[in-house]
Parts: C-alpha cells; sequence; structure tokens
C-alpha cells in the first residue's frame, strides 16, 4: 500500500476505494506515457520498448493494464496513444512544469516523410482558458523528428495544468494528445476543472462531440 500511494496521493486525497482505483490508475498512467515515449524519442540509441504488463492471471490489484475480466484500465488507452506510429509529443523530468520541453515527431513508417506539417501546442491553466498557443511549421523526414525545445516563461510554468498537442500535415489532424503536469503541486486539482457538454450521436458510428465551451 505504501507502494501505492507514493504518487497516486499526488493527485487528490483518497478517501473511498473509487478514490484509489482513480489515482493509481492515473499514476500508472502517467508512469508509462513518458517512460515509453522517451524511450522510442531517445532512437537510435533505444531501438524498442515494450511494457510490463498487459493483463492478470487472476483478479488483483496489480500493473496490468487490462484486468482479469478484460475490461482496459485508463493506462491502456494512454500506452495506446503513446505507441501510435505517428505521434507528437514532449519529453518530460518531471510532472513539476520546466522551462522548456523538446517537442518530437514520431513517424515510425515514413508516413509524413516530405509533407508540411504543423506542431500546435496549447497551454491550459486551473480555469481552462487557453494560456498560451505556439505553432511551429517543419517538415518530416526521419522516424525521429526533432521538431523544437518548447520554452515556457515563468508565469505559463507556475499557472500551466494541461498541455494539448495536435499535429496537422497538409490540413488534416493526423495526432491528438495531451498532458497533465503541475498537479502535485494542488492536490486535488484535477477534480476541480470546469465541466464541459458532450453529444453523442449513435448510427453506424458512434460520435462523441465537445459541445461546451473548454475542452
Amino acid at each position: 500500500m505504501e507502494h501505492l500511494m507514493l504518487r497516486a496521493k499526488e493527485f487528490w486525497e483518497i478517501k473511498t476505494t473509487a478514490d484509489l482505483i482513480e489515482t493509481t490508475q492515473l499514476a500508472q498512467a502517467v508512469c508509462l506515457r513518458h517512460v515509453i515515449e522517451s524511450q522510442r524519442a531517445a532512437a537510435p540509441v533505444a531501438t524498442g520498448v515494450c511494457y510490463y504488463k498487459l493483463t492478470d492471471v487472476y483478479p488483483a490489484a496489480s500493473w496490468s493494464t487490462v484486468d482479469y475480466y478484460g475490461v482496459p484500465k485508463l493506462s491502456y488507452y494512454v500506452v495506446q496513444n503513446a505507441n501510435k506510429p505517428v505521434h507528437l509529443m514532449l519529453s518530460f523530468r518531471s510532472i513539476s512544469a520546466a522551462e522548456d520541453y523538446p517537442l518530437t515527431l514520431l513517424d515510425d513508417h515514413f508516413t509524413l516523410s516530405g509533407k508540411p506539417c504543423t506542431a500546435v501546442v496549447t497551454g491550459y491553466g486551473k480555469t481552462l482558458q487557453p494560456l498560451f498557443e505556439k505553432k511551429v511549421d517543419f517538415v518530416p523526414d526521419s522516424p525521429v523528428n526533432r521538431v523544437t525545445s518548447l520554452r515556457l516563461t515563468k508565469e505559463e510554468q507556475d499557472e500551466i495544468l494541461i498541455f494539448s498537442l495536435t499535429l496537422l500535415c497538409e490540413g488534416k489532424t493526423e495526432d491528438n494528445t495531451f498532458y497533465f503536469v503541475n498537479y502535485a503541486k494542488t492536490p486535488g486539482i484535477l477534480k476541480q476543472l470546469p465541466e464541459t457538454l458532450l453529444e453523442v450521436t449513435v448510427a453506424e458510428d458512434v460520435i462523441l462531440k465537445n459541445t461546451g465551451k473548454v475542452p
């Protein structure tokens, strides 16, 4: 329990079983994502990465990303995102905001090689209003593309809670991802974010649309 609580309590105070489940799964997701992405971005020094573990062989509170009953945990979807063949990412050294972040495009199969692309990084604070939006135009030419070093002002470092990344190539959205940061400074802040409205349309596909005023 001491090991489980070490990072879980950084998200918010754990009072119930539901709190324990949510915070440990968030901690697992954050840990796996940053390690997987950092190893992918380290190529060719690192030539591959696999994580422990996918499933359980019996019901347990464990490090699996899909539980014994076949239900994916939060970390399953985060790991899926971190392993996408085309993926725009930031490199993290801490869960506290830093002065600069290497911005990297991973393109395993040279899908975007030679195509004009734009990386859009938006920072949000506790009201989910944009603190900044930074755009970088570039042309990928390798599996690991060092796009730029994203630098933050002292004010941005203090206020940012969420990074949102979007990759646009030839007018098409190729990747989206987001990161939590600074949440340990005020445990519980992620549960206090403004709510939005979602619209669900069910036909041959299920379409989930954000119709609210915040991301």
